[in-house]
C-alpha cells in the first residue's frame, strides 16, 4: 500500500494536468501495512 501511494501521489497529479489540465488528486483509504485489493470488472 506505500509503495503504491506514493506512485499514485506522483503520477496522478502530474497525469491530470497533462491529459486535461485539471488539478487532481488521489485519495487512497486504508494504512501503509494494508493488503492492496484491485477490483476489475
Amino acid at each position: 500500500m506505500k509503495e503504491m501511494k506514493a506512485y499514485l501521489n506522483d503520477q496522478v497529479p502530474y497525469m491530470a494536468r497533462r491529459l486535461t489540465g485539471n488539478e487532481q488528486q488521489p485519495v487512497l483509504l486504508g494504512t501503509d501495512g494494508d493488503d492492496l485489493v484491485v477490483l476489475t470488472k
